[in-house]
């Protein structure tokens, strides 16, 4: 509790650097922003491009990108899955298990990422995942799903795209692309 009390305190002495790790919602919100409101450099840590996926694992080889990126898409952009040596039983593992950590075990918020990670790239608003959602006998309301597609783009899990061809008051209206951080937990999620 407070920990940035005891940050504000090392701050003032001369040449020390500090680092403060996390990946938690707390450490992902604006609220940290506050508390070290001057103080701080937000560094995200993202899964591997596919340049950085295939410059870490073939390395020196002259390897095809083309097997290589369908390596990248079944074995997944996160580092660690490298460590598995491409075993598909425990890519599935590590990715439930990073999924299952990420996500509370909310039946709703997980049809939400469900829908969106079925309709990547498909213009979405809370409104129109909310009307889906009801009209599959699920009670929900579209600024409950606005606050859902926030902390999950909070939590690295989706990207948001907004258009940018609009002008005027359709800059109101709230249609934008989502895509998933990682294409394999996608194919987890809702199959290839």
């Amino acid at each position: 509790d407070q920990f940035h009390r005891v940050v504000d305190s090392l701050f003032v002495k001369e040449n020390t650097d500090l680092y403060i790790t996390g990946s938690n919602a707390y450490f992902m919100s604006s609220d940290i922003a506050t508390l070290l409101t001057g103080r701080y450099v937000e560094i995200q840590m993202l899964p591997l491009s596919f340049s950085e996926f295939y410059h870490s694992k073939y390395e020196g080889n002259q390897y095809s990108l083309i097997p290589a990126y369908e390596a990248y898409l079944r074995e997944s952009s996160f580092p660690y899955t490298q460590q598995l040596g491409g075993e598909d039983f425990d890519i599935q593992e590590y990715l439930r298990g990073l999924y299952n950590t990420l996500l509370l075990h909310v039946t709703i918020l997980q049809d939400i990422v469900r829908y969106i990670m079925a309709n990547i790239g498909s213009l979405l608003s809370p409104n129109k995942i909310a009307n889906s959602l009801v009209s599959a006998g699920r009670k929900i309301d579209n600024k409950t799903v606005e606050r859902y597609l926030q902390g999950l783009q909070d939590s690295l899990l989706l990207y948001k795209v907004n258009r940018y061809d609009v002008r005027g008051k359709e800059l109101l209206r709230i249609n934008a692309k989502y895509y998933s951080v990682d294409v394999t937990l996608r194919n987890l999620l809702v199959g290839n």
